[in-house]
């Protein structure tokens, strides 16, 4: 039965189900929220326009914190939950419940701290919408100048979180999922006008290279072997070109690994240079598939002689990273393996020295990185028809993710019409 009670101002009240005022003049209401479990709110107010005390901090009234509650409770949220939890508490218990290597959890922080920690992460459950969502998207793609693979990257982290959070009843619905496709739209929008511009010759168009062509890989190597400029990276290049790994399946090679003999390559692990726990610092380890870790067969004699020329440089072992020495590819000191940040930086600088060395428009290579020689491997697969299964097993992909090999593969103009040639014979 409801209860006659006054309020701080002497105005009585008459209280309903659930609430009641405290000997010090607060006012409270029980309730029981979506789990069943018993909870109380507070404040001074019951209505708007109650006197609270000198001193007091001021909330919102009573019974509009019970209309919130009514309001969550019908949607099916755990309003105490989304009111307390920041996006950044949920991100990180949402880490904890994913497996994840040092390397990639270094990814997702770094990208997490720099582009979400201090906006949309501070946040509570209940202050996230679609709005505040789509207005970061778009300054960090308007303002801040990232590309859409880069916002792609920064979405994939926020929108599982969310659905984390849709999952436990702590938000209604992923808001993300409406403020990507705006994003999409606006650069899909942009990507068109490009086009136009560059059609009418409004736009000089500046093709990045996205795998070297045959006459672009002879110009390179060339070039290479004989600028003395290079000769500290021509091995390391010439190595990647030819076997298509991964920078950091490269950086991980052992004199142990190297069997010239048998013409064998084992690629047993990664080494990363990451920041892990505060402190950047090398680690090993395994590929990153199952697949990655495989064997590679030195197939021409230019593999092998790049192989055998580095391993002669060094006498000792360098030095150890997680009980692992013996390393092939070393920085310009000679006692520590080479980071992906050494390389493209020597990258840059050998690609500037010869782009002014060629005249023909079609032999410069652009927003070329030491990542793109896998590209210019996988393509070579593909025009020398190469068997699908020898393709992955070379590249270190699994056999059922057909995808993954896909999206290396970049087909000159030349080969496309080739195969084209085919449709006329009978």
């Amino acid at each position: 039965m409801a209860k006659l009670r006054l309020t701080t101002k002497g105005k009585p009240r008459t209280l309903l189900k659930g609430e009641s005022q405290l000997p010090d003049g607060r006012f409270m209401f029980r309730y029981t929220d979506v789990y069943g479990k018993r909870r109380k709110i507070y404040s001074w107010q019951l209505e708007k326009g109650d006197y609270v005390p000198v001193g007091k901090k001021k909330t919102k009234p009573l019974r509009d914190l019970e209309d919130e509650i009514t309001d969550i409770k019908k949607k099916g949220i755990d309003g105490f939950a989304s009111k307390k939890a920041t996006l950044n508490e949920r991100w990180e218990y949402y880490l904890t419940t994913k497996a994840l290597k040092p390397s990639t959890k270094s990814n997702y922080e770094y990208l997490w701290d720099t582009h979400i920690r201090n906006n949309l992460g501070c946040l509570k459950l209940l202050e996230i919408d679609k709005t505040k969502i789509t207005n970061r998207y778009l300054e960090l793609y308007d303002i801040k100048g990232l590309s859409m693979s880069s916002i792609l990257s920064i979405h994939h982290l926020i929108s599982p979180v969310l659905d984390d959070c849709v999952d436990n009843d702590l938000i209604i619905r992923n808001y993300s999922t409406g403020a990507i496709k705006i994003i999409k739209d606006k650069d899909k929008k942009k990507q068109e006008e490009l086009e136009k511009g560059i059609a009418s010759g409004q736009i000089k168009e500046v093709k990045l290279t996205k795998a070297l062509s045959a006459e672009q890989e002879i110009a390179f190597l060339e070039f290479l072997y004989n600028d003395e400029r290079c000769e500290k990276w021509r091995n390391i290049f010439v190595v990647a070109l030819r076997t298509g790994c991964r920078i950091s399946e490269l950086y991980g090679l052992t004199k142990k690994d190297i069997d010239t003999k048998r013409g064998i390559i084992h690629i047993r692990r990664n080494l990363l240079y990451r920041k892990i726990d505060g402190e950047c610092r090398l680690f090993v380890t395994s590929t990153k598939t199952v697949a990655g870790t495989r064997k590679f067969p030195i197939y021409c004699e230019e593999l092998k002689k790049a192989l055998e020329d580095e391993i002669k440089k060094y006498d000792d072992d360098g030095v150890d990273v997680d009980g692992v020495s013996g390393w092939v590819f070393r920085n310009r000191y000679g006692n520590k393996p080479l980071t992906e940040n050494n390389c493209n930086d020597g990258l840059r600088r050998i690609l500037s020295y010869y782009n002014k060395s060629v005249r023909k428009k079609e032999l410069k290579i652009r927003g070329f990185t030491c990542h793109k020689f896998r590209h210019t491997f996988a393509t070579k697969c593909e025009v020398k028809e190469v068997s699908e299964r020898a393709k992955k097993a070379l590249l270190g992909h699994l056999p059922e993710k057909d995808d993954v090999t896909d999206r290396y593969i970049h087909p000159p103009f030349e080969y496309v019409k080739e195969q084209a040639q085919k449709l006329n014979e009978p």
